[in-house]
């Protein structure tokens, strides 16, 4: 079913075509093509962070190298993506899979160069995925949002109406039960800095602000703060550790009702409901599941988060490999590409990757197989994203500082 090459972290596979692809999937399977000599070869470095990544990226393979078989597309998974060293912004790709925070740092280093349009339109665009513009430039083809939201049981009214920090104080209390804990990562440090750079713009909105607290030597105190007063409402032996948590450790809790809330990305949901699906007995209904924004503040609500979106190395001058780079960001973008991807996880489980286009959530061939998009829908448009200078550089270490500040 394909071959799967190995350079680093790289998964690639082989494919099948996207105009064939719910026949070959209804009654023919996987069609496995012959690689040519004449075949040209495409380097792409994606985001690895995805629930079941490995089939995710198989099956994208797949599709487009039967497409367009005259490309060999080298898929690299780098594990340690945000690091400063050997993470992402040290790679030499075709197209590299950014997290836009990054974005202003691949700009200044003069890797990736600017493209002709945004996909399906910038019109249809939502508010945040506006980040790929700078300087009047379009750098990125947006690809999905990712952001923190708070998960709880709808039958959990009290929870329906937290806005901001010191509410959410006021309905855990202080050192609840483990089971009425809030669920939330604060032992992987990029997570912990990415929670943070939220955290700023929840308290104060203004990305310029933000900008000036994004060093390790200018940390802001009131930020950290905030962050800390997260830690008397989550069970403590789940806080500052360094134990490696199996994969999707804090969804599953929540999923068995070891906790009153979770806060995670979309894509948790993954997680979530593989695991309820898996469970005998007592546990989460899915039809329970309420999404709210997540705010770490006290000031006026204001949500963040980060695109995800692919950019064009400017090594690529000449017309063919422009073409190839093109084509595979035009692909990806595709809604035909997003249903496969979507529904191509284990037990027949949604991704719930969030799209850019508005018009993805109006599409009842998306929302009535993943429902709960229309409920994230009125919280993506209120949403921004934050990019700046550095940011490669500084992002792990503000992490593993934070922590530091924290355990004291």
């Amino acid at each position: 079913m394909g071959r799967l090459k190995k350079y680093s972290a790289v998964l690639s596979f082989i494919g099948i075509s996207i105009a064939l692809i719910i026949l070959m999937f209804s009654f023919y399977g996987f069609i496995k093509k012959k690689r040519g000599p004449e075949q040209r070869t495409l380097k792409v470095s994606m985001y690895p962070f995805l629930p079941d990544a490995e089939t995710y990226y198989e099956k994208l393979e797949e599709a487009f190298e039967t497409l367009y078989p005259d490309v060999d597309l080298v898929i690299n998974l780098n594990r340690n993506y945000y690091n400063p060293t050997d993470g992402i912004i040290s790679e030499a790709a075709d197209v590299y899979e950014l997290d836009c925070i990054f974005l202003k740092d691949f700009i200044d280093r003069h890797k990736i160069q600017p493209l002709k349009s945004i996909v399906l339109g910038q019109q249809n665009l939502l508010p945040i995925a506006n980040i790929v513009y700078q300087n009047n430039l379009l750098y990125a083809q947006p690809q999905y949002i990712i952001g923190n939201f708070l998960f709880y049981s709808k039958r959990d009214t009290a929870l329906l109406k937290i806005i901001k920090l010191r509410d959410l104080e006021s309905k855990f209390g202080n050192k609840p039960n483990a089971k009425k804990g809030l669920l939330i990562d604060l032992a992987d440090p990029v997570k912990v800095s990415k929670l943070y750079v939220d955290a700023l713009l929840d308290e104060y909105e203004k990305t310029f602000i933000a900008r000036k607290y994004c060093t390790v030597e200018n940390l802001d105190k009131i930020t950290i703060e905030n962050i800390r007063r997260l830690l008397p409402l989550i069970n403590k032996s789940l806080v500052l550790s360094n134990i490696n948590f199996e994969q999707g450790f804090y969804e599953k809790q929540f999923a068995k009702q070891n906790g009153r809330a979770f806060v995670g990305s979309s894509e948790s949901l993954y997680e979530i409901i593989n695991e309820i699906n898996a469970l005998p007995g007592k546990h989460l209904n899915l039809d329970d599941i309420a999404v709210n924004d997540w705010n770490s503040s006290d000031s006026v609500p204001h949500s963040s988060g980060s695109v995800i979106a692919l950019s064009m190395s400017s090594r690529l001058k000449m017309g063919q490999e422009i073409k190839d780079a093109n084509h595979f960001m035009w692909f990806c973008n595709s809604i035909e590409t997003f249903k496969l991807l979507m529904k191509s996880g284990r037990g027949k489980v949604p991704r719930y990757l969030l799209p850019p286009y508005k018009t993805y959530y109006q599409d009842t061939s998306i929302t009535n197989y993943a429902p709960l998009y229309k409920r994230f829908y009125p919280l993506v448009l209120k949403m921004t994203a934050f990019t700046d200078a550095g940011m490669a550089e500084q992002l792990k270490f503000i992490g593993e500082k934070i922590k530091k500040e924290l355990a004291q």
